[in-house]
C-alpha cells in the first residue's frame, strides 16, 4: 500500500499504538447435531493445606473448559472451588457424584457424556491391584482428608457411573497429577503410604464406548504455568476446542476426539519441554475407545468482543499481491517525499496467508492501555527514562509518554501513543493471561492483507489521496492550521500536508471515527503508526542485522 511501511529498531514513535491480532483461529461454518451432548467440569484447587497444596488455577481450567463446552453445544455443569453455591463447590465424593448423576439421567442412547477431573490425585502404594494390574486411583475433593479414603473419590467409580450412562459416546478428561501433592505437614503424616508416579498408570482397562485423556504418562507430572494462567493440559484442551488449533487437526469442519487427542498431546507435550518445567515432558495417553467421533463444530462469529471492550474482526485465509504496483519513484512524486522512502514496497509479490485470524478493527485505546498499568504496575521504556535521545530525535520532549504525550492529556478513546515494541508486547501478553487465548501483534503481511481488504489500489478507498480524508485521520489542511499544542506536534511538522481536503481533526482522532474498511478495520491509514511484530533483516532492503520492527497506517502528520 502506499502509506509508507517504517522499519524501526524499537525506538519510540511519536504515534506508535499497538494492532492487536488474536492467534489465528481456524473456523468453518457450523452445523447441527440432533444429538444432546453434556459436560460435568469439576476443578479443585483450594484444600486443607494441613495436607494438601493448593492449586493455583483448576477454577480458572474449569471455568474457561466449561464456556469452550458451551459454545460447542454441550449442556454444562461446572464445579469449582470458586463456586457461589454451595452444591456447586466440589468438596466431597458425594457432591461430585450427584452431579455425574444428574447429568446421566438425562443422557439417550446417540447423546455425548463429557466429564473433567482437575485436581490432586493420589494412589496408596499399601492397596493391593486392582484386577486390570494397577492401584486404584484416588481423586481429590476440596475437603479430601488423606487419613479417611471416604473423604476421595475413586476414579473406577467415576468410569462405573459412566459407563452406566444410556449416552453412546463418554469423555473423561483426568488432569490429576500435579508435581507438588502435600503440603510440607502432609508429608509428614503420609507419604510413606502415598504412591504419586503412576497416577496416570497406562495398563488402567477402560469399558468399551468410552475413552479417557490423561494429563500426562506413567511417571510424569502435570504442570500448570504462570504465563498461560492454566494447566498446561487444559490450556490445550481448551485451545482445540475453541477452534485456535491448527488447521489440519480438524476433521471435516469439526471438533473430533482424535483431533483432541493428536493436538493436545502434541502441544502439551512441546510446550513442557520448551518452557523448561521439565525434561521429561508432559505427553498426554488416552485409554479406551479407538473409535473417531465429533465433539461439535466450531461457532464463528465475523466478530468478537473480549472483556476490554476490544471489538475484533474475522479475516479469512487468502492469497493477496503485497506492496506497491507503482514505482517507488512514481509514488514520491505523488507525496512530495524521498524515492527511498518506498524501497520496502518492492517488489510487488503475492503472499498467500495460510490460516483465519482476528484482528483488532481500531486500535488499542488509551483506556484499554491504561487497564493493563493498572493490573500490572507496569512502566513503559519511555516512563523508565531509557529513551531520552530517540525520543528528542523525532521532535518529543525527553520526558513524555503515553500518560501525556508531549504535555496533552488524550481522551479516553484516543490510541494509546508513545509505546515501543516492547510495551506493545507487554500488553498482548497481559492480555493473553487475562482473556485465555493468545494475542499477539500481526505479522506486517497480515496488517496489509487486512488493510487491503481485497483492494489492490494506493488505499483502500481508491488512488485519489484527497479522497482519504473520507476515510482517514491524515496531514490535511486541518492539520496546517492547527497549532503544536492541540495536535502533539512538534514545530518542524506545522503546515505540512499531503492533502488540500478536510478530515476535521487537526490532531489525534478516537478510534473508529471514520468508516471501516470492507473488512471492518478502521483507521489503516493515518491517525497513528501501528506495531506489527518483528521481522529479520533478510527479508528487507536494508543492511543493518538487528531483528526489524515493523510500523504500518501512516499516521497524523
Amino acid at each position: 500500500m502506499s502509506n509508507k511501511t517504517n522499519y524501526n529498531m524499537q525506538k519510540p514513535m511519536k504515534f506508535a499504538s499497538v494492532s492487536c491480532l488474536c492467534s489465528c483461529l481456524l473456523f468453518a461454518p457450523a452445523l447441527a447435531y440432533a444429538e444432546d451432548k453434556y459436560a460435568i467440569v469439576i476443578g479443585v484447587e483450594t484444600y486443607d493445606t494441613s495436607t494438601f497444596d493448593n492449586l493455583d488455577y483448576a477454577a480458572e481450567d474449569a471455568a474457561e473448559l466449561g464456556k469452550s463446552l458451551e459454545r460447542l453445544g454441550f449442556q454444562v455443569t461446572v464445579m469449582s472451588s470458586e463456586s457461589r453455591s454451595s452444591r456447586l463447590r466440589p468438596t466431597t465424593p458425594k457432591k461430585i457424584a450427584a452431579a455425574i448423576e444428574s447429568a446421566l439421567a438425562s443422557c439417550a442412547n446417540g447423546d455425548t457424556l463429557l466429564i473433567s477431573l482437575s485436581g490432586h490425585g493420589v494412589q496408596f502404594s499399601d492397596e493391593d491391584l486392582l484386577p486390570s494390574g494397577v492401584r486404584e486411583t484416588y481423586f481429590c475433593p476440596g475437603d479430601a482428608d488423606i487419613a479417611d479414603k471416604a473423604s476421595l473419590l475413586k476414579i473406577s467409580s467415576v468410569v462405573n457411573l459412566m459407563n452406566s450412562a444410556a449416552a453412546s459416546r463418554k469423555l473423561l478428561l483426568v488432569d490429576a497429577c500435579q508435581e507438588q501433592v502435600l503440603s510440607a505437614e502432609g508429608q509428614k503424616k503420609s507419604a510413606r503410604r502415598i504412591e504419586l508416579g503412576s497416577v496416570h498408570e497406562n495398563r488402567r482397562s477402560v469399558p468399551g464406548g468410552m475413552a479417557v485423556l490423561f494429563s500426562c504418562s506413567s511417571g510424569q507430572f502435570s504442570w500448570e504455568h504462570d504465563a498461560i494462567g492454566h494447566s498446561v493440559f487444559t490450556y490445550h484442551v481448551i485451545e482445540y476446542l475453541s477452534g485456535r488449533a491448527e488447521n489440519r487437526f480438524y476433521e471435516s469442519e469439526r471438533a473430533d476426539l482424535n483431533g483432541l487427542v493428536y493436538y493436545v498431546a502434541k502441544r502439551t507435550n512441546d510446550y513442557v519441554i520448551s518452557k523448561n518445567l521439565s525434561s521429561d515432558g508432559q505427553l498426554p495417553v488416552m485409554r479406551g475407545s479407538s473409535a473417531n467421533w465429533p465433539l461439535g463444530n466450531l461457532d464463528v462469529s465475523d466478530e468478537i468482543s473480549n472483556s476490554l471492550g476490544m471489538k475484533l474482526v474475522l479475516v479469512s485465509a487468502g492469497d493477496f499481491r503485497m506492496g506497491s504496483r507503482e514505482s517507488k519513484y512514481q509514488v514520491a512524486i505523488a507525496f512530495s517525499e524521498d524515492p527511498d522512502t518506498f524501497a520496502n514496497e518492492h517488489p510487488l509479490r503475492r503472499v498467500n496467508i495460510a490460516r483465519d485470524f482476528y484482528i483488532g478493527a481500531t486500535e488499542v485505546t488509551h483506556d484499554q492501555f491504561r487497564s493493563f498499568v493498572n493490573a500490572t504496575g507496569y512502566r513503559t521504556q519511555a516512563e523508565s527514562g531509557t529513551l531520552g535521545e530517540a525520543a528528542t530525535s523525532v521532535g518529543l520532549d525527553r520526558n513524555s509518554n503515553w500518560r501525556r504525550p508531549d504535555g496533552n492529556l488524550p481522551l479516553p478513546k484516543h490510541p494509546v501513543v508513545m509505546v515501543t515494541y516492547n510495551d506493545a508486547v507487554a500488553f498482548c501478553n497481559w492480555l493473553s493471561r487475562k482473556e485465555s487465548r493468545v494475542y499477539r501483534l500481526p505479522t506486517d503481511e497480515e496488517w496489509e492483507y487486512a488493510a487491503r481488504a481485497g483492494s489492490e489500489t494506493r488505499f483502500w478507498n481508491g488512488n485519489d489521496p484527497r479522497k482519504l480524508t473520507e476515510i482517514a485521520n491524515v496531514p490535511d489542511r486541518t492539520l496546517s492550521n492547527g497549532s503544536q499544542e492541540d495536535s502533539y506536534r512538534s514545530s518542524a511538522q506545522i503546515g505540512k500536508t499531503w492533502v488540500d481536503t478536510l478530515d476535521g481533526f487537526a490532531g489525534l482522532a478516537p478510534v473508529g471515527s471514520f468508516p471501516a474498511n470492507p473488512w471492518g478495520l478502521h483507521d489503516v491509514h493515518g491517525n497513528v503508526w501501528e506495531w506489527c511484530s518483528v521481522v529479520k533483516p533478510a527479508t528487507l532492503k536494508i543492511t543493518d542485522t538487528r531483528n526489524i520492527a515493523v510500523i504500518r497506517g501512516g499516521c497524523l502528520f
